[in-house]
């Protein structure tokens, strides 16, 4: 996967773009994990929403390679 790849991610059933690497995502403190959870990417979704998404987890629609 690069920055700017097309992947639909089959845990969330969504399509997005590729916006970054390497991406952690804050718990709340006030709930029991509060853990950071890192991802390998981070995800624009069609949705309009940024996550995190694992390379297992996604696979690629259109890039570059």
């Amino acid at each position: 996967m690069e920055v700017g790849d097309l992947v639909h991610d089959h845990a969330l059933g969504m399509n997005g773009i590729v916006i970054d690497d390497m991406w952690a995502e804050e718990r709340d403190s006030r709930k029991k994990c509060q853990r950071t959870i890192v991802w390998e990417w981070c995800v624009l979704f069609d949705d309009g929403k940024i996550a995190g998404a694992d390379s297992r987890d996604i696979r690629m629609i259109s890039g570059t390679r």
